[in-house]
């Protein structure tokens, strides 16, 4: 179906990582950027370590959806399967193991039937524990299967070890690949990548590669993979791997943009905005350009300004980051080969390397977390409520009841449905009843108001806002905060007060035009439950707006 208007097609971005212990909290954000960076749909991870019952919480705001299967023993196994927000899960069962090996999870995505499983084998009686695994997976697998984890064993030794061979036996092997094939499970790496040898986990202890990580669909599936590729290794000892698969879903091809506050803390960034905006509105400044127009126009060229600085900051970044993967993909393909210590010891070198950079960050953005959570612990307010509310779904809308009764999942349906549906329920001009007379106002008001404003108090309404009224304004903003669809938050105009002030003084004399008073609505779903438009109500509608 080729996409909506204003869309284009989504992929579905399978990543699998053995993360070797998450009880570290720097180790569990760096493993949620890193598949945040990566852009993945669905995280399988494996060796949590989480001990049942105590288990830390990973999740954010990129991965608000995921199921843990913890070990009841103690801290060690565990297997995991996150959500992205980009994708819309409708779960409608799951099956979990005690022991940690595995967890099943299955429900639709727009309309499609999937069902997702995370698994982890030990490391001898493999064939053993994964045929009990694929028996308990094949009652329960409806719709397209995506099988992914370690299996702790090199399915062919020959192209999946750099010695050539495994001490694991020839049967154990056999019997693994009969187990996959019953289910009809396709390695979907090696079907990319035949012939070629690639490892995913390194023993110091044999100095030997091998490929023990995997990621399986059914045959049937299989041309629905895209590509298949086998990251650098960076915060565990195993390397993630990462499948492309086509699916059903869209995405917008334009996103709103918001400024990044966190640039108001370079200096030099400062300064060069400051003369950005001089600059502007000196050579603007005519008494033949009204002053909302100046406005405006100067939203679009401070934007573009910090758009190309933003952009220069994180390509240079990116940059760094991205040569040192690199230096590691390079080191580690060249000691796939050359087994010296040498080599070892620089690729060692260069992810110390790449930690060290991301590690500041998380310990920076930790410190910022810790002394927001310090402050507003204890005080009822918008934190509080998030933290209450552990609201797990995205903000997204599956599916909705069309008026001929029918569903349906794409975009421009709904979006249509939403805007149908409110305009009927918000027209004034077609409510039946006649508007009250002049006579019946002056009644009403003269009868429910008991107190009028004092002579001063009129003429303090009636007299010109000033600037001190404006700057008191500006630093009562709350922060993170757009006032409109501009992207630009309060931080933005309390820094540049100095120059926007005047600016935005002027703006008040005539009245502002009906154009700077235009809002961003988006729709938010309360409950999955609520496909249908009439079940919500208007007073539902209105909690499910966001206005900006």
């Amino acid at each position: 179906m080729p996409p909506p208007p204003g869309f284009k097609p989504q992929t579905l971005r399978c990543l699998t990582y053995n993360t070797k212990g998450l009880n570290i909290p720097e180790k569990r954000r760096r493993l949620l950027r890193e598949a945040a960076a990566n852009r993945t749909s669905v995280l399988f991870v494996q060796e949590t370590h989480f001990r049942l019952g105590s288990a830390p919480q990973l999740l954010n705001s990129d991965f608000p959806t995921g199921h843990f299967s913890d070990y009841h023993g103690g801290r060690s196994r565990g297997v995991a399967i996150l959500f992205s927000k980009s994708v819309p899960m409708l779960t409608e069962e799951i099956l979990s193991d005690r022991e940690g090996r595995y967890w099943f999870v299955k429900g639709k995505i727009a309309e499609k039937q999937y069902t997702f499983a995370s698994i982890y084998l030990p490391n001898v009686n493999q064939h053993r524990c994964l045929k009990t695994i694929l028996r308990r997976l094949s009652s329960f697998t409806e719709g397209m299967l995506v099988v992914a984890g370690d299996l702790n064993v090199p399915l062919d030794p020959r192209f999946d070890t750099s010695a050539g061979k495994s001490s694991i036996p020839s049967n154990v092997l056999r019997h693994i690949r009969r187990s996959l094939d019953d289910l009809q499970l396709v390695d979907v790496w090696r079907a990319h990548h035949a012939g070629e040898r690639d490892y995913s986990f390194y023993s110091p202890v044999h100095a030997s590669y091998s490929r023990l990580d995997y990621l399986f669909v059914r045959q049937q599936d299989i041309l629905l993979t895209e590509e298949a590729s086998i990251l650098a290794q960076t915060c565990s000892d195993h390397c993630p791997i990462l499948a492309v698969l086509s699916s059903p879903l869209f995405r917008p091809t334009d996103r709103q943009w918001r400024f990044n506050t966190s640039m108001l803390s370079d200096p030099l960034l400062v300064t060069e905005i400051y003369t950005c905006l001089r600059t502007f509105f000196e050579k603007n400044d005519s008494p033949d350009i009204p002053n909302p127009t100046i406005w405006e126009a100067h939203k679009a060229v401070v934007r573009g300004g910090l758009i190309s600085l933003a952009t220069a900051l994180k390509r240079t970044r990116s940059s760094l980051i991205q040569n040192l993967i690199n230096d590691i993909r390079s080191l580690k393909l060249l000691h796939h080969t050359s087994a010296l210590d040498l080599d070892y010891e620089q690729l060692t070198s260069k992810r110390k390397e790449l930690n060290d950079l991301l590690n500041t960050d998380i310990r920076f953005a930790s410190q910022k977390a810790k002394c927001h959570f310090a402050l507003l612990e204890n005080k009822p307010g918008r934190l509080l409520t998030r933290i209450l509310r552990k609201r797990q779904n995205a903000s997204y809308i599956a599916r909705i009841k069309l008026p001929d009764g029918t569903f349906s999942s794409r975009p421009d349906h709904i979006l249509n449905a939403f805007q149908h549906f409110y305009q009927g329920l918000y027209d004034m001009d077609q409510m039946p009843s006649p508007c009250p007379s002049t006579t019946a106002i002056a009644a009403y008001l003269s009868n429910t108001v008991t107190r009028t404003l004092s002579p001063a108090m009129i003429d303090l309404l009636d007299a010109p806002v000033t600037s001190d009224e404006l700057l008191s304004v500006l630093r009562n903003l709350k922060r993170g905060k757009c006032p409109g669809p501009d992207g630009l938050p309060a931080e933005y105009y309390r820094t540049f007060s100095s120059t926007l002030t005047p600016k935005l003084l002027s703006l008040f004399f005539p009245p502002l035009e009906t154009e700077l008073s235009f809002t961003h609505i988006r729709s938010r779903p309360l409950s999955q439950s609520f496909a249908n438009l009439e079940r919500r109500g208007p007073m539902s509608g209105a909690t499910d707006l966001y206005l900006y």
